[in-house]
């Protein structure tokens, strides 16, 4: 329980909160709101959320409840050297987020209207952050990895 909950709280607010979750994802675009905007406010909203539905709730509540496996479940052999780095699985979860806050931040600096200023709205669009992202995924997790 003590990992369980933060890990719900964490997820919880990411998709509360942070682009590209469905729901901020609607309210962004009914609003007209510019995205990279929208995760830098969603961060102030989420982290102190995580904070108090993760770790505390979580030492809190895993004092009153536990939960026994049952006994013909057994821990996956899993062969470490497939697994990600810690750096890739990091880089995978932030590359939309760099994307997005590098329209945010490029678009400022840079000519409306021009072949640049288009390229930064294309590839900073959560849609197409997000489809960028899966497809380093694939690569990196299945395609390269075998």
């Amino acid at each position: 329980m003590k990992q369980v909950i933060p890990l719900f709280a964490g997820v919880a607010a990411a998709a509360a909160f942070l682009l590209p979750g469905p729901t901020p994802m609607l309210l962004a675009s009914q609003m007209n709101a510019d995205f990279g905007w929208m995760i830098l406010i969603g961060l102030a909203a989420a982290i102190p959320g995580m904070l108090l539905a993760g770790p505390l709730f979580g030492s809190f509540i895993s004092k009153h409840v536990t939960l026994e496996l049952p006994k013909d479940i057994e821990e996956p052999s899993i062969d470490k050297s497939k697994l990600p780095s810690f750096g890739f699985s990091l880089a995978l979860v932030l590359f939309p987020l760099v994307l997005v806050g590098l329209k945010t931040i490029g678009a400022r600096f840079t000519e409306e209207g021009s072949s640049l200023y288009q390229w930064l709205q294309f590839i900073g669009h959560p849609f197409t952050a997000i489809l960028i992202a899966c497809l380093v995924a694939i690569y990196g997790l299945a395609i390269r990895r075998g």
